[in-house]
């Protein structure tokens, strides 16, 4: 598997929800049609920056400490079903990449749940690669 090159990095969990996240944490969404759609928060602009890749799509101005998924979706412009996205976050020191579980998602297609290993084996090449200065 290829995440065993990161295993000096930041160590991938799963997860079932974000109960236990707190402020700030960067959250990512994954599908094989998008790539990978995240956002980061910058405390200078107080806003949630959202990037498509390494391209910025635009900033969400917010007072809350935390972005949920559809709330970045639908500031993606995007009318995708959050259902069909590996999703996830990444701790504020980087040192956890956050994948939350696929018995807690009620997918809408079949094709993301088959295929679930090597999605999340992609989302976590690309939170790595596009992300990579919020990993320490």
């Amino acid at each position: 598997m290829r995440l065993q090159r990161y295993i000096n990095e930041a160590r991938v969990k799963t997860t079932n929800s974000d109960a236990f996240i707190r402020d700030h944490y960067s959250v990512f969404m994954w599908n094989p049609k998008e790539g990978l759609i995240w956002s980061a928060f910058d405390k200078n602009k107080n806003a949630w920056l959202i990037y498509k890749g390494s391209k910025f799509v635009k900033s969400y101005n917010s007072d809350v400490s935390f972005l949920p998924h559809a709330v970045m979706l639908v500031a993606y412009n995007k009318k995708w079903n959050l259902d069909d996205y590996v999703t996830g976050r990444i701790s504020p020191n980087g040192k956890s990449i956050y994948i939350h579980d696929l018995k807690s998602k009620p997918f809408t297609s079949d094709h993301i749940s088959i295929h679930w290993d090597r999605y999340v084996d992609k989302a976590v090449n690309d939170i790595y690669k596009y992300m990579k200065d919020y990993i320490k």
